[in-house]
């Protein structure tokens, strides 16, 4: 198995497995408001490792999510 033929697009995919369509939509807009790629390696660790989710916990409104990053 070749890593490095892993599509990112599906690694965001993977992250997001089983998470709510609202939780889906928080992520997405998360990195929009943030100016991120969601295909982004770093915010796919935070994502995949649950610290994001934490981050939208601790802060429902998307306007703090940039201040977050």
């Amino acid at each position: 198995m070749s890593y490095g033929a892993v599509d990112t697009k599906s690694l965001l995919d993977i992250a997001l497995e089983g998470q709510s369509e609202e939780y889906r939509r928080k992520v997405l807009e998360l990195a929009f408001k943030g100016k991120i790629e969601p295909t982004d390696p770093i915010f796919l660790i935070l994502l995949a490792t649950g610290r994001l989710e934490v981050l939208i916990q601790e802060s429902p409104k998307p306007e703090d999510f940039e201040l977050a990053f």
